[in-house]
């Protein structure tokens, strides 16, 4: 009788031995597939943003008129709480400030549908992957730099880091 009980021991210890390693295993895949399932949001993301902040450069490039002006309305600040007037200041020249305003308050929807936590501008800078945020925005205003569109988000891991960011490069 002895001898049964022993074996009866060894068979729980190996199959605790098992349930063991197989929850480990189950957890270490479950960690891998959370992170991958993170990594692929935020390209999903990216792409999004580098698509509206694509299109956001194709509107200014049909509508250059505003565009080369330097205190036209493309260069602003852009974040989800600005309010955008669609009401021409200016009697020169206002149905290519009304466009504009049209395409920023359309790239600032198209910013809240995607990224809701966000923050972007529209500026000339030499050096356009620099900046932390809107108030240090690294642009140098340059009438001969190049128009830079800057992006800055968080998404729903990192809540209000606003570490992300995109800068395309506009060439006239």
């Amino acid at each position: 009788m002895s001898m049964r009980i022993e074996n009866v021991g060894q068979t729980l210890i190996e199959i605790s031995v098992v349930l063991l390693l197989i929850s480990i295993t189950f957890t270490a895949t479950l960690g891998t597939m959370l992170k991958a399932q993170q990594l692929s949001y935020q390209a999903t993301q990216r792409a999004d943003v580098l698509n509206i902040a694509s299109n956001m450069s194709n509107d200014m490039q049909l509508n250059k008129h505003e565009l080369l002006d330097l205190k036209g309305a493309y260069f602003t600040n852009i974040y989800p709480q600005k309010n955008i007037s669609l009401q021409c200041v200016v009697s020169r020249n206002c149905l290519y400030y009304l466009q504009a305003q049209q395409d920023i308050l359309n790239w600032k929807n198209a910013l809240a549908l995607k990224v809701p936590y966000y923050q972007a501008i529209i500026c000339r800078d030499d050096t356009p992957r620099d900046g932390k945020n809107l108030d240090h925005n690294g642009c140098d205003n340059n009438l001969l730099s190049p128009v830079a569109i800057k992006i800055w988000w968080s998404n729903h891991s990192r809540q209000l880091d606003l570490e992300l960011f995109l800068a395309r490069v506009h060439s006239l």
